[in-house]
């Protein structure tokens, strides 16, 4: 596993492991059809996730810090922030309630 590790003398953040499979994005009732890559760490109390999304998100455009629905490929949903998004994809951040990633 891949230890990262971010900001000296706070506690350490490290990357706990790693998803991508294919999902839906779920924003004001519209359903987008997208491939994910989800990054989850871990500090000492708490987990935090952040990724990219593949997919025509051409609709979500120009729209700040959208916050949307992801249906991952075996259902678990998380809250993601979405910025940066264009007609091609977007990254995210996500909190918990995050999905099992050790062993995957």
């Amino acid at each position: 596993m891949a230890r990262s590790t971010f900001g000296a003398g706070r506690s350490a953040v490290k990357l706990e492991g790693s998803l991508r499979g294919t999902g839906l994005l779920i924003w004001q009732e519209r359903q987008f059809a997208v491939s994910y890559q989800l990054d989850v760490f871990r500090s000492d109390t708490m987990r935090i996730g952040s990724g990219t999304l593949d997919g025509d998100l051409a609709p979500l455009a120009g729209e700040p810090a959208v916050r949307a629905l992801l249906r991952l490929s075996d259902g678990f949903e998380i809250q993601a922030t979405l910025s940066e998004a264009d007609e091609h994809g977007a990254m995210f951040e996500a909190s918990e309630p995050l999905p099992d990633v050790r062993g995957r």
